[in-house]
């Protein structure tokens, strides 16, 4: 039984391990959210303490998104098309 959610927790742990390295990727490199076309409401941006803050929800949103779309072979491709290396 534990067997059948091996994958399961392989999986998440993946998705979570990239939703952070594209979150800090793009602190390091902005041009890779170029495209992302993320906003923020006015309501949320008042509520920010800091445009850090904001910045970093944008990032984990842009990831998120990333993640959630097309699942590992689209993952794949694009973060080829980013420049990763095999």
């Amino acid at each position: 039984m534990a067997v059948e959610w091996l994958p399961v927790m392989i999986v998440t742990t993946v998705e979570a391990y990239l939703m952070d390295v594209l979150v800090c990727a793009a602190g390091i490199d902005p041009t890779l959210m170029k495209r992302s076309e993320q906003s923020i409401s006015y309501s949320e941006l008042t509520k920010a303490s800091s445009l850090y803050e904001v910045r970093t929800e944008l990032r984990y949103r842009w990831s998120k998104n990333f993640v959630d779309t097309g699942g590992p072979q689209c993952w794949v491709s694009r973060l080829t098309a980013m420049g990763a290396r095999a």
